[in-house]
């Protein structure tokens, strides 16, 4: 299975096209400042989605390096339930 780990706080993307979304995971990391408002685009897009298969993941404090240690987590949190993981 493939997952896209995305940190929203330095790529937005606005859709998927081109992504096989019955084949995949998004994991949506989201900062204090980002979880406010989220294009309308990208949120039609995430509903395509099998509710399953699309993780967002909200920060609770700010910090340096915050995110980039809950992607950290979470990869490997993925490797671990998911050996086969692209």
């Amino acid at each position: 299975m493939k997952h896209i780990l995305i940190d929203y706080e330095n790529i937005q993307p606005k859709h998927f096209d081109g992504i096989e979304i019955n084949a995949c995971h998004v994991w949506l990391f989201l900062g204090i400042n980002q979880q406010r408002s989220l294009p309308l685009e990208l949120v039609e897009t995430l509903l395509r989605f099998d509710s399953k298969k699309v993780h967002i993941i909200k920060m609770q404090h700010a910090g340096k390096n915050a995110l980039d240690f809950y992607l950290s987590f979470y990869l490997g949190k993925i490797s671990e339930i998911d050996p086969q993981a692209n």
